[in-house]
């Protein structure tokens, strides 16, 4: 007999992912073959579309789903980690009940029998056959007792957790009307083994499925973050294949089974470098389009995988979140190989894989983070907030971030307009400490270990390289030398009367200063004239905070 062609996702409705929960289910069940369509969809994808419309929003849809589908909800829900999440459990019973009277049964003689165990044995204190009277005395007067449909078995529970026993009532009765004889086994289960054993059973089977579902162990996702000889690599893609060339040959991917085009296809719903250069892939070459995108359903499970929580989806955006980091890292290193030509990535796009891709896109932003780590060892939090917060988001790991002085908020390099930029910042930075270094004596363990005159020890955490340079530009412009000492009320105004007096400041300063330091005088002056433009006497060193070092 011939096989049958594998299903395939149906269409999604026209801006799909712009309505909300309810339209979202009207649009699917408007769809002429609504079974097929449900059916079609891998368990994942079938997962993360009910999490994104709301799991009771979408019991209409549920009850269309297969075996493997709910089978799927428990594995992604129904842990935290490696720990197990009865709450989880109880809440996917109760939207499979919504669906369908008989699902919560049929599904729960689907499940691993070491998971109901490990779930029973959450809250069961013991389990007594009908040969166990006198034992089950000891509990009489203590403890609840739930009796198995069939009588055989008693289990014994905590008294006064009436959620706690309407649960395990619940479970026991679904799996005798699921199916009495595995509801026995999963008693005698229970009875043979201890809880820590059957969790850890339960656990083991569950990452054999979600391993053919593509979320692969932890210590292979961690691939996503490996090194790449970037030379090489490119080398390998750009010139044309040679039978004697040996140098560097592009590593192939196997295939792990990801797709994620639910959530694919909302972000490729925006314009972007990468989403472009997909578009001309798959108008002028399907085969590969189709490889390159279940590359990249790859890269977001091996994400999931690697990223702190692990497989726990304990919102609908949070694969998105992922996917769209991944997106941002291998659209970036496509960006950067091809110099932002689309035609040259086009092309590139037909031999490289998302996953090494992604590799060359984090080594591109880990480099920037490694510069920005060496310039924080040497001069601490004395770059201010604006560098602070984008020196931060580049420590943050296992994926660096950009925040830029004008941004809010951390956010994905996306783009080498991103990078040069990094670079500016970080180049600005260490001109800036290398003129202190240099010129100024500036060491951060003698800064730290350094006693102010007339501060405390809560005004230091105000002061910035800022701060430091415009008092020494101070110190210079009341004619002594380059120095940290805090200024006095009186000094204040001295530097008040020469902008006052001397409407350029830099006449001040003394000839044969270094043109490095003389630029950084220069702008620490113009910031002085302006704060003292404002102010008139008597100056109160209290409101100078964060301005210069004054006492």
């Amino acid at each position: 007999m011939q096989d049958q062609p594998p299903k395939t996702s149906l269409a999604l409705p026209p801006r799909f992912h712009a309505l909300d929960g309810a339209h979202k289910v009207n649009a699917i069940l408007n769809l002429p073959d609504v079974r097929g369509f449900v059916e079609a969809l891998p368990p994942d994808e079938f997962y993360f579309l009910v999490k994104d419309i709301g799991p009771m929003d979408a019991v209409d849809l549920i009850q269309y789903s297969t075996p493997e589908q709910r089978v799927a909800f428990f594995d992604f829900d129904g842990w935290d980690k490696d720990i197990l999440e009865p709450s989880h459990v109880d809440e996917w019973l109760d939207v499979l009940r919504e669906a369908d009277l008989y699902l919560p049964a049929e599904t729960l003689k689907l499940l691993d029998p070491e998971f109901v165990s490990a779930y029973l044995l959450e809250f069961v204190r013991a389990i007594f056959d009908r040969t166990e009277e006198d034992e089950m005395r000891v509990y009489e007067s203590d403890y609840e007792f739930v009796m198995t449909p069939d009588l055989d078995f008693t289990l014994v529970i905590d008294p006064g957790l009436e959620d706690v026993s309407a649960g395990v009532r619940r479970i026991v009765t679904l799996l005798y009307q699921g199916d009495p004889h595995n509801a026995r086994a999963i008693m005698f289960n229970c009875r043979a083994l201890l809880k820590l054993e059957q969790t850890e059973l339960a656990f083991q089977f569950r990452q054999s499925r979600l391993a053919d579902l593509g979320f692969p162990a932890p210590e292979d996702a961690a691939a996503l973050f490996a090194r790449i000889d970037e030379p090489a690599y490119a080398a390998a893609l750009t010139r044309e294949a040679d039978a004697k060339d040996t140098v560097y040959v592009v590593p192939s991917v196997a295939s792990a089974g990801g797709r994620s085009h639910l959530v694919l296809s909302r972000i490729r719903a925006g314009d972007s470098f990468l989403n472009r250069v997909i578009a001309r892939l798959d108008a002028e070459d399907r085969a590969n389009a189709d490889r390159f995108l279940s590359d990249f359903g790859s890269c977001v499970n091996w994400a999931v995988v690697a990223s702190p929580e692990g497989v726990n989806f304990d919102s609908s955006g949070r694969v998105e979140g992922l996917a769209s980091d991944v997106h941002a890292t291998v659209g970036l290193a496509l960006e950067h190989l091809s110099n932002g030509d689309e035609d040259l990535a086009v092309a590139l796009a037909r031999k490289a894989a998302p996953l090494h891709l992604h590799q060359l896109g984090q080594q591109l932003t880990v480099r920037r983070a490694i510069r920005a780590r060496a310039l924080v060892r040497r001069g601490g939090a004395l770059f201010g907030d604006d560098l602070g917060a984008f020196f931060r988001a580049l420590d943050l790991r296992p994926r660096p971030r950009f925040q830029p002085p004008d941004a809010t908020l951390p956010h994905p390099y996306r783009s080498t307009g991103d990078l040069h930029r990094a670079d500016e910042l970080l180049a600005a930075a260490e001109a800036q400490l290398q003129v202190f270094e240099e010129h100024l004596g500036f060491k951060l363990d003698a800064f730290n270990a350094f006693v102010f005159e007339g501060l405390g020890p809560d005004d230091k955490r105000f002061i910035t390289f800022e701060t430091l340079a415009r008092t020494a530009a101070a110190r210079v412009v009341l004619g002594g030398s380059p120095s940290f000492e805090a200024l006095t009320g009186a000094e204040l105004e001295a530097v008040r009367r020469t902008f006052d007096s001397d409407s350029n400041a830099l006449a001040a300063l003394p000839s044969g200063l270094a043109p490095a330091l003389t630029e950084l005088f220069r702008v620490s002056l113009m910031s002085l004239a302006e704060t003292f433009a404002d102010l008139t006497p008597p100056l109160d060193p209290r409101f100078f905070t964060g301005v210069v070092l004054a006492r």
